[in-house]
């Protein structure tokens, strides 16, 4: 494991900050200011290379931190507690930064933390210790729906779970489903059939089109038209969509919200009472 324990040096700039642990390996200047300025523009701090830590405020003091240990190319970050101190605003948007870095680079990281949202919003694995022991390690939705114990159970019923689960966790597979070139009477029969009154529309290759209603789809029969005709866009959400992102969507939306993946094929609906029951 490797990892920088060393904290900020308030005499240095910072440039000179994030380039310190590359100037410790003794690595040419030119070669580590520019990574430093990589690495600063990464975290969000372009046109502060030659500000004064002192004037910093304190989510720009660990915009700092995350870039020296990135600069200094660490198989491993150990980063223990590193937002407690900030307020909750800033708090947050250095988790969203975080989340962007990580997806960037894709590194380890070691997150210590005390707060259960935060570790559920940050963790792809967690571990719960008690009395210094690791009683449980598993993913966020693992943990929440089979916790080792009821001090583990006690750490996740006071979590807020529309900020753990997402989209793909929650959603279920669509009753009623039509192909976009279907005749409206070959969607007639599979709403009969599946005792629904819409269908969700997929071309050949499951993207995604919209959702016709029974109504608009017996009246494309009478009057010849095509599913086409009567086609009603709705709102989707992809699979990693967290349920607390999609909950104003959701109260505005007349439908079911269509879940989909990257390349837009249906994946599966989201409907209220699959959402509420997050809630209770």
């Amino acid at each position: 494991m490797i990892f920088q324990s060393f904290g900020l040096m308030s005499h240095r700039d910072v440039i000179g900050n994030v380039a310190y642990g590359l100037e410790v390996k003794g690595v040419p200047k030119e070669e580590r200011l520019e990574k430093a300025k990589e690495m600063i523009s990464m975290v969000g701090l372009d046109g502060f290379e030659h500000e004064r830590i002192a004037n910093l405020s304190g989510g720009m003091k660990q915009r700092v931190g995350i870039a020296r240990a990135l600069a200094n190319k660490t198989e491993i970050l150990l980063m223990d507690e590193p937002f407690s101190a900030l307020d909750p605003l800033v708090r947050k948007e250095m988790q969203f930064e975080l989340l962007k870095i990580q997806k960037k680079l894709n590194k380890t990281i070691v997150f210590i933390t005390h707060d259960m949202d935060e570790a559920f919003k940050l963790g792809d694995r967690i571990a719960i210790m008690q009395d210094g022991k690791i009683i449980q390690i598993a993913t966020p939705e693992e943990m929440c729906e089979n916790p080792a114990n009821e001090y583990v159970r006690s750490f996740i019923d006071n979590t807020d779970k529309t900020k753990i689960f997402s989209a793909k966790n929650v959603m279920i597979n669509p009753n009623c489903v039509a192909k976009y070139n279907d005749f409206p009477i070959i969607a007639l029969r599979e709403m009969k059939n599946a005792q629904v009154s819409s269908a969700y529309v997929v071309d050949e290759q499951m993207h995604l089109k919209g959702i016709i209603t029974l109504e608009d789809t017996i009246r494309a029969k009478n009057e010849n038209l095509q599913i086409e005709d009567v086609l009603i866009e709705i709102f989707s959400v992809s699979l990693d969509t967290y349920i607390t992102d999609l909950i104003d969507t959701m109260t505005i939306s007349k439908y079911p919200l269509a879940v989909i993946d990257e390349e837009k094929q249906l994946q599966g609906i989201l409907t209220k009472v699959n959402v509420l029951s997050l809630l209770k």
